[in-house]
């Protein structure tokens, strides 16, 4: 049982990283194309949430 629940957590380390690099990916696009600062902080407070309930499922 702790073999199986070793493997979940590095799944879920895994998919955290793999989210991580693409959150990272769409904010570069996303700074690329918006100059906008209420848009970029808009986007922020997105990525900020999604990992505070990423985290909080964790």
């Amino acid at each position: 049982m702790s073999i199986s629940s070793g493997s979940k957590f590095s799944n879920f380390k895994l998919f955290f990283i793999v989210l991580r690099l693409k959150l990272n990916a769409t904010l570069k696009i996303f700074s690329k194309f918006s100059k906008d600062v209420f848009g970029k902080l808009f986007f922020l407070g997105v990525i900020f949430i999604i990992e505070d309930t990423t985290l909080g499922f964790g």
